[in-house]
């Protein structure tokens, strides 16, 4: 049927309504493509700046945790010297064998290095614990706290108690679990009382180091 004129003027306008339509929508998606790209460079450099403080935030989190862990050490050592001075060096070791003693332990054990200097510091006030027997009852120490998932100074105390007094050891050492046969027991309490203490100390040590080594 032929398009008369009233119906070619409306057909035009719906053409022109249409056309206007479409690209008042390109002109929106046009505008909304670059708004969300926008966004999109806003957020990278969001997380470009996020990255970087965190990366930042970690370097100066890991160099606290570094100066204090400098510091502990420090304030071991010292103390470690001072007592080795207090005791006029009872126990036979310097603090340089302290201070290698503590890294080895550091590299084999989960314990860091400042709490090994602790350990070995308070052991040092326990002045009847020298020389060889005192260079075994560090590691000893050490296994025994992990082996009974304890810190090392509940466990320097336990050990040290029980090597400066072995008959008295006995007994405190049964209160952590660790008992003694009478046989064994009758072994220390004869090396003891006829002077052969350090006979006692390294008799307990083996035990020690059977169970928890």
């Amino acid at each position: 049927m032929p398009i008369q004129g009233g119906n070619v003027e409306y057909v035009m306008s719906l053409r022109d309504l249409l056309t206007g339509a479409v690209n008042k929508a390109k002109s929106a998606t046009h505008g909304l493509d670059s708004q969300i790209k926008q966004t999109q460079n806003s957020l990278g450099g969001l997380q470009r700046q996020i990255a970087t403080f965190v990366s930042v935030y970690a370097v100066f989190d890991f160099a606290k945790d570094s100066v204090k862990a400098f510091n502990d050490e420090a304030q071991q050592i010292a103390g470690i010297q001072q007592i080795l001075k207090n005791t006029g060096g009872a126990a036979g070791v310097t603090s340089e064998q302290l201070l290698k003693m503590a890294a080895a332990g550091q590299a084999t054990t989960t314990f860091a290095d400042e709490q090994i200097l602790a350990s070995e510091k308070l052991l040092l006030s326990f002045t009847k614990i020298k020389g060889s027997i005192y260079t075994q009852a560090v590691p000893a120490i050490q296994d025994m706290a992990a082996f009974l998932n304890i810190d090392l100074t509940s466990a320097t105390e336990t050990v040290g108690k029980a090597l400066n007094n072995p008959i008295r050891g006995m007994m405190l050492l049964g209160r952590q679990g660790f008992y003694f046969t009478d046989q064994q027991k009758s072994v220390v309490e004869e090396m003891t009382k006829t002077g052969r203490v350090a006979e006692a100390q390294g008799f307990i040590l083996a035990e020690l180091e059977k169970r928890y080594k």
